[in-house]
């Protein structure tokens, strides 16, 4: 995973963790992280460390990486796709 990311980069990746006891962490990004981002890298990275907490059930962990195709940075004007190539 790269460390060199832009505010707008960053601003694209949220990560979503629902009940203590079923662990499930799911991370919504922007299409535009896939060139910047081993997407694969960053769900083992979370799921190492739900797991090294201790808090968690081990068999309850989960991590998901959901990509969004349509997304809008506040700081942008318009609205961007991955369909028509731009990247933020």
């Amino acid at each position: 995973m790269q460390a060199d990311y832009d505010p707008y980069t960053v601003s694209c990746l949220r990560i979503l963790w629902t009940d203590p006891d079923m662990p499930h962490f799911t991370i919504e990004y922007s299409a535009n992280l896939d060139t910047r981002v081993d997407m694969g890298e960053v769900v083992e990275i979370v799921r190492k460390a739900a797991v090294e907490t201790g808090i968690f059930p081990l068999g309850g962990i989960r991590v998901r990486a959901i990509r969004c195709e349509h997304y809008a940075i506040a700081a942008q004007q318009h609205p961007r796709s991955s369909e028509n190539g731009d990247r933020a």
